[in-house]
């Protein structure tokens, strides 16, 4: 009799055996290693985006649903920017990149700079992201006291302490001391405002945000508002600007040095 054929599909056969069958699990964690290791070996994985990418695969089905959503950010920004940059080097006109820059209702529209402005522009096009929320920029002693007052009941006064250095210390000691005595909301503001402009006077300051905007403008944007966070934060370090992030702040937290540097 005739030795049987080798057939496609989950079943194997040999001349002189039983018919073997393979785990369908064994064979989706095979094919996973085997597409994971080509790609590894790829030459030239380090510089092309796309390999670069591919090389990061989960080994297993399994770990690729786990990580899903972190994967398809970290895929979308790098193949977005890839993509932009492969259409130009082929000379092709490339469309204006429109930017807009949108304030919250609390924030001074006119305590941004044009400079700050321009580089935040710059900033929002090389990341990909066409706009960003400012939700604070120059505030006064009231606005500050507020803030702080906000931040306090919603993350605590351990956190607030951790947060500022000794000068804001005092600010939100008088704020735990007034929660202690019982005090109202607008009376412990009151008392913090009070506090901030002692110190002000004392040639020391609680927050950049009551400088002077012309020599540092300072600025909160909202950390939902920036579509591709990783490249908006790289954008920002390579300009060699100060950047205070969650979960230490909240929102983005720049400091923009007024005068004109080659930060490109």
């Amino acid at each position: 009799m005739a030795p049987p054929v080798n057939r496609p599909g989950r079943y194997s056969f040999t001349a002189k055996s039983k018919p073997q069958v393979q785990p369908r699990g064994q064979l989706k964690r095979t094919a996973s290693r085997s597409v994971h290791d080509a790609v590894v070996r790829s030459k030239g994985s380090s510089s092309n985006p796309i390999l670069s990418t591919l090389s990061k695969l989960p080994r297993t089905g399994a770990d690729f649903v786990k990580s899903k959503f972190a994967f398809s950010q970290h895929v979308t920004e790098d193949l977005t920017r890839y993509f932009k940059d492969m259409w130009r080097s082929f000379g092709q006109p490339h469309r204006e990149f429109k930017v807009r820059i949108n304030f919250a209702h609390n924030a001074k529209r006119g305590a941004l700079t044009a400079y700050s402005q321009k580089v935040l522009t710059e900033i929002m096009a090389a990341s990909g992201n066409r706009s960003i929320m400012i939700t604070r920029t120059q505030s006064s002693f009231m606005e500050q006291a507020r803030i702080m007052y906000d931040n306090l009941i919603r993350r605590g006064i351990a956190h607030e302490l951790r947060m500022y250095s000794s000068i804001g210390d005092q600010v939100v000691e008088v704020a735990a001391s007034g929660i202690k005595d019982g005090l109202s909301k607008n009376e412990i503001i009151q008392n913090m405002a009070s506090k901030i402009s002692e110190l002000e006077d004392q040639g020391t300051t609680v927050s950049k945000h009551l400088g002077d905007y012309n020599t540092l403008n300072v600025i909160d944007i909202d950390p939902i508002s920036v579509e591709y966070p990783s490249a908006f934060i790289r954008e920002v370090k390579r300009r060699g600007i100060k950047l205070i992030q969650p979960p230490i702040d909240p929102a983005y937290h720049l400091e923009i040095k007024q005068t004109p540097v080659n930060y490109v």
